[in-house]
């Protein structure tokens, strides 16, 4: 049935009661019972996503963990090659120091061979000297 009111416009009128358009209880529960699940769907749904989230974060986390360590692994790596060539460097210092030391040795050994063949070669000329002196002096003397 359609009603016209004072100013000419209509409105729908119905021919019951107030009791007959209040929801029942069980629609008013059922309908209570949607919106708790609706908002549990929702509590659900920013659960999930949080802890996607926390997820998507504790991967991340995770991979700068393991890319450190693997940082960390050459690192360590390159540590232990630098104390390799250390040694190594080390070593090769020793040996050229050992070589140096003998060379000096060896130096000293023909500076006084060279020092003894000259106080030959001086008393050897000096011996001549001497001989040729008393050559000549027996030379004059005759």
């Amino acid at each position: 049935r359609v009603a016209h009111n004072a100013d000419g416009s209509t409105r729908a009128r119905f021919s019951c009661d107030a009791r007959a358009s209040a929801p029942s209880p069980a629609t008013a529960a059922a309908a209570a019972d949607s919106e708790a699940a609706k908002a549990a769907e929702t509590r659900a749904a920013e659960a999930e996503s949080r802890a996607l989230e926390s997820l998507a974060k504790t991967a991340d986390a995770e991979a700068e963990a393991a890319e450190a360590e693997a940082q960390k692994a050459d690192a360590e790596e390159r540590v232990v090659a630098l104390e390799r060539r250390m040694d190594a460097v080390r070593e090769e210092a020793n040996a050229v120091e050992v070589a140096a030391a003998k060379v000096v040795a060896e130096a000293r050994t023909d500076a006084e061979d060279a020092r003894a063949l000259l106080d030959s070669a001086r008393a050897t000329a000096e011996a001549a000297e001497a001989s040729r002196a008393a050559e000549i002096r027996e030379l004059e003397a005759r």
